[in-house]
């Protein structure tokens, strides 16, 4: 196995880390059921259950017109939240299952919660694993990176992805009637390469933004806790120089 995410929800990955799958070899793990999204029109009177098995059937049919495969654990958003230390011994054995050699997953920054708690669970577990990847990528998807600018951005080639992207987040039907996520997605990238820099040429035409976190694998997990904070501190103070500096 040579690139696995761990995606919170179905269509996580898809959005999150469509460079991976791009190059191929690529599998994901998704930890929830998705049955707490959104329902739109069509989906409002599913039970749980029935809406359960419409996003496992979605996930499989992106995997299969994509070209790779996925494992679903069925989890609750609330049993991520809550139940760490069982989460993060199932995903401990599938990294040291798979030893891959990239791993994707959500980023500490991002704006919902079980995104949150799907970083950390797979962030530690990959921690306490035989799993040593040459990297790990935390990367955007339910807030955007472009304002991150520590040394540990990076940004993720989805050029020419279009077609791709159309063919396997068009799979996921009980999404995009609810929001347009399959849209959504592709303009971030576009955005993300355009906005990039605002005196330089474009180095791709899309591009997802990731931070780089492999050296914290080895580090203590203080070391990630001040990361964060210092990340946005150092966000905050650039962003308040930068906007008085001409206010005379």
């Amino acid at each position: 196995m040579k690139r696995l995410a761990i995606a919170a929800h179905p269509d996580d990955a898809e959005i999150f880390a469509l460079s991976a799958i791009m190059k191929g070899d690529f599998h994901c793990i998704v930890l929830t059921d998705g049955t707490g999204c959104a329902r739109g029109k069509g989906y409002e009177n599913m039970s749980a259950d029935e809406l359960k098995r419409v996003r496992e059937k979605e996930q499989l049919a992106a995997c299969k017109v994509g070209g790779y495969t996925a494992d679903m654990l069925g989890l609750t958003s609330e049993q991520l939240k809550t139940r760490s230390k069982e989460v993060e011994e199932i995903l401990t054995a599938l990294f040291n299952e798979h030893m891959p050699e990239e791993v994707y997953i959500h980023n500490p920054f991002d704006g919902h919660e079980t995104h949150l708690a799907a970083f950390w669970r797979a962030f530690k577990a990959l921690k306490k694993s035989d799993c040593r990847p040459t990297k790990l990528y935390a990367c955007e998807v339910w807030r955007g990176l472009d304002w991150f600018d520590g040394e540990e951005k990076t940004a993720l080639d989805t050029s020419k992805s279009e077609r791709l992207s159309d063919k396997i987040l068009s799979k996921f039907f009980s999404q995009n009637v609810t929001k347009n996520y399959d849209l959504g997605a592709k303009g971030r990238r576009w955005a993300n390469a355009t906005f990039s820099g605002s005196h330089e040429k474009s180095e791709f035409t899309s591009c997802n933004f990731a931070i780089d976190m492999t050296k914290f694998l080895d580090e203590d997990i203080s070391k990630t806790e001040e990361f964060i904070r210092d990340s946005l501190d150092k966000f905050c103070k650039n962003t308040v120089k930068a906007s008085l500096k001409f206010k005379d």
